[in-house]
């Protein structure tokens, strides 16, 4: 989940975006704690969603990211979310 974050943070867009995918596909699988879960995938798609935009596969990314708040009020997933509204003019 790390390299997600750190990926994107480096801008290497699409490998923060593939192995962001990774991660959210790990996490369907997963029968960990529900609550846990959801705020990983939250993450994990509000990260996606800012490499995707950054990479201008904008409609892609507004998608991830409104589904990570739909997952999880998050203080930092709302923010990329108000934030790339914002940047995009939406």
């Amino acid at each position: 989940f790390n390299s997600c974050a750190l990926n994107v943070e480096s801008r290497n867009y699409e490998e923060a975006e593939a192995i962001c995918t990774q991660a959210i596909a790990l996490l369907k699988q997963s029968h960990g704690p529900r609550l846990k879960v959801r705020e990983l995938t939250s993450f994990a798609l509000s990260n996606r969603g800012v490499a995707r935009i950054k990479a201008q596969k904008d409609t892609a990314g507004i998608s991830d990211l409104y589904e990570a708040v739909q997952i999880s009020k998050n203080s930092l997933v709302t923010h990329n979310l108000t934030r790339a509204k914002k940047e995009l003019s939406l």
